[in-house]
């Protein structure tokens, strides 16, 4: 196992926002995807290069989806009363409302409308969650498998004729391989791209998540690409435009990325049956 100073340091990829509402939408017969051209975050390679890297990551972006979950928070009202001479205030909750809690990324991985993305993205299951495939079609999405052991999950979108990525090899994987990462940075649809190169294979790290519980994880590729809280569940594609890991954290304060291999994921979507 890989020394690291602190494994502490490691933290999961969790966007907290704040929204009021988020429509619901509907699926189309025919699909017309409307998302602004990823972004390149990082960029250090020729223009033969950049541009063989622009056009797998248009072709790829309409696979990867922004993941939006809304929760059930209480309302409060602020009852005010006299106690010995001084102004009390009581707070008592009065009903609930939904509120956007946090956000990630998924990726289709059947074109029936199946995604693929990591458990600790979606693991409050009394949650609704929102796949938002572009800027004008949001769907309702549930959990159809979770492995939380291995922090990945697969939900499901009503619909069809979505595009979907071709799952590779990772244990083809090989170190100083050029891979893209793809994902919703910050919570915006617009895809952005993470250069980079795998810089070693079969990590172990522990990560601490923001419930303060620690998580293992283990065979996980390492690469030099840096990634952004939005980033968790999407994809990490080699030069062919496969899929060979799924992103799931970064360090803190340096351009190291884990990604879990896609052939763990595999296994849990022969179990799921889909």
């Amino acid at each position: 196992m890989r020394p690291y100073k602190s494994l502490l340091a490691l933290k999961l990829f969790l966007t907290l926002v704040t929204l009021l509402s988020l429509p619901f939408g509907s699926p189309s017969t025919s699909r017309a995807f409307d998302k602004t051209l990823p972004r390149v975050m990082s960029v250090s390679q020729n223009a033969e290069q950049t541009e063989k890297t622009n056009q797998l990551a248009q072709t790829a972006s309409p696979a990867v989806v922004l993941i939006r979950v809304f929760s059930e928070i209480p309302v409060y009202r602020i009852k005010f009363s006299y106690q010995d001479n001084e102004l009390k205030t009581n707070p008592i909750q009065v009903g609930t409302r939904l509120e956007e809690t946090s956000s990630g990324s998924a990726f289709f991985i059947r074109n029936n409308g199946y995604l693929l993305t990591n458990y600790h993205v979606i693991s409050d299951s009394t949650s609704q969650f929102i796949a938002e495939i572009s800027e004008t079609e949001k769907l309702s999405a549930h959990i159809a498998y979770t492995d939380p052991e291995n922090d990945l999950a697969i939900l499901k979108v009503d619909g069809g004729n979505f595009p979907s990525l071709t799952l590779g090899n990772s244990s083809e994987a090989s170190v100083g391989e050029n891979i893209v990462g793809i994902g919703n940075a910050l919570g915006i649809i617009t895809d952005s791209v993470s250069l980079g190169k795998i810089s070693a294979l079969k990590q172990n790290i522990i990560i601490s998540s923001e419930s303060g519980m620690d998580l293992s994880l283990n065979g996980l590729l390492e690469t030099n690409s840096k990634l952004y809280p939005g980033d968790s569940g999407g994809p990490l594609l080699n030069m062919q435009g496969q899929v060979v890991g799924i992103n799931v954290a970064t360090t803190i304060g340096a351009d190291t990325s884990y990604f879990i291999p896609i052939n763990m994921a595999k296994e849990i979507i022969i179990k799921a049956g889909i």
